[in-house]
């Protein structure tokens, strides 16, 4: 209930920047979806800029029009959020959306054992430990946001990405 009364008292005040961590976590389906189509007239009616922070991706697939992706508190990827869905070029956020429970389908062979240590984080690329794709300069560099393609809002941090165009 108090959950549901800090989102009503948001959306009181009719602020052009609203920021929403996590507002539907631990809600009943029937209520978390009550509160998403409140926030999305809201958001329409008073065209508002809305943060909104999740580990829902179906939600995020739901409320957003782009999506940032991070990793340990780096952004790994970047796009509109029907490009990420479709063609996620990151290979954590391949994993995370592989991650996702489906009716068909088998899941994530599990890359995300084991927790990583932000008080001693990795030098170079933070995901390099899991990365199946993991090269030498992955441990000693961190990976710079790239474009994909010039004519493009998609942005990859990835060493698997180092000839493409930076940022």
């Amino acid at each position: 209930m108090r959950q549901r009364v800090w989102i009503a008292m948001a959306l009181m005040s009719t602020p052009s920047l609203l920021i929403l961590d996590e507002p539907t976590t631990n809600l009943d389906v029937s209520i978390q979806d009550q509160i998403l189509e409140l926030l999305e007239n809201k958001v329409k009616e008073h065209e508002n800029a809305v943060l909104y922070i999740t580990h829902d991706l179906g939600v995020a697939r739901r409320l957003c029009n782009r999506i940032y992706v991070l990793y340990a508190g780096d952004i790994v990827e970047s796009d509109n959020i029907q490009q990420i869905f479709e063609r996620p070029e990151h290979p954590y956020t391949k994993e995370l959306l592989q991650a996702v429970p489906k009716i068909y389908g088998k899941m994530s062979s599990g890359t995300f054992v084991g927790a990583l240590n932000y008080y001693n984080p990795p030098s170079g690329c933070r995901f390099s430990s899991r990365c199946k794709y993991r090269m030498p300069i992955c441990e000693k560099e961190k990976p710079k946001l790239k474009v994909l393609k010039a004519s493009s809002n998609h942005v990859v941090a990835c060493h698997l990405f180092d000839g493409a165009k930076n940022e």
